[in-house]
């Protein structure tokens, strides 16, 4: 949890909400930072203020991470593990696909006949 508070704290500064040290901890100032973000139900409870607050951002970042409904899920787990990797890279990961391991042009291991009928 202290992980997603200092995202939240660190995108709040970027936002010009928080002027608060990146620390992890959720304070008064990270409270009063979070219940200015437009769009955030302000009478859930704070853990779920968290999480939407980290819905809003990744959503408006480009990365999907569902409806902004303050329940962590899966989606929204990708989306966090993205948006880190965004704040600490300034870049998207690269996707993936199953071509990186079965390329065309790979080259069968030694001791192992080459399959002609593949």
């Amino acid at each position: 949890m202290k992980k997603r508070i200092r995202v939240i704290q660190e995108l709040l500064q970027e936002m010009g909400l928080y002027q608060g040290k990146i620390d992890g901890i959720f304070g008064p100032g990270t409270l009063r930072a979070l219940n200015q973000v437009p769009g955030l139900n302000n009478a859930w409870p704070n853990t779920r203020k968290i999480t939407a607050f980290i819905q809003i951002i990744a959503n408006e970042k480009g990365i999907d991470a569902g409806p902004v409904d303050g329940f962590w899920g899966q989606r929204t787990q990708d989306a966090f593990d993205e948006l880190t990797f965004l704040l600490e890279h300034n870049k998207r990961r690269q996707p993936w696909g199953p071509d990186e391991f079965f390329s065309a042009k790979r080259r069968p291991r030694e001791g192992y006949a080459e399959c002609n009928a593949c």
